[in-house]
């Protein structure tokens, strides 16, 4: 289970092998990572342009 980037938190992952490109949503702070990698599974954080 992946870690958020922003507060650290376990983000809790559905599949057992998500899809490259699927966007997990931290459940504490709401931030959005994208999975890069599924073996092993690794996610990165979504930067909001501004």
């Amino acid at each position: 289970m992946p870690n958020c980037q922003e507060c650290k938190t376990p983000i809790p992952v559905e599949e057992d092998m998500p899809d490259l490109g699927e966007v997990l949503v931290c459940p504490a702070c709401g931030a959005e990572h994208e999975v890069i990698s599924s073996e092993p599974l690794e996610v990165e954080l979504i930067e909001e342009e501004k």
